[in-house]
């Protein structure tokens, strides 16, 4: 995996001198955040995605969408600790 990472990194520190700034900024973001991103390679158990957390809390992004939310802190307390009692 170490190849792999240093042309990883090689070929991002090339695309910070490409002279496309999009390109060169996209870089520079993934080389600040460049031991992150084998994480999941390196911890055992650890999905490449958030695939799981985006599952777990479809169900209160569409009730959000369907019920426009709340319309209080008190109603937006309530359902911050329904979710926690029905998402644990």
């Amino acid at each position: 995996m170490i190849p792999l990472r240093r042309q990883m990194e090689r070929l991002l520190e090339q695309g910070l001198h490409c002279g496309e700034s999009k390109t060169a900024n996209t870089c520079k973001k993934l080389l600040k955040y460049k031991s992150a991103l084998w994480t999941f390679i390196e911890t055992e158990g650890m999905q490449p995605t958030n695939n799981v957390v985006e599952q777990l809390i479809s169900s209160y992004v569409l009730w959000r969408k369907s019920s426009f939310g709340t319309q209080s802190d008190r109603g937006a307390l309530f359902v911050e600790r329904m979710m926690t009692v029905t998402s644990c």
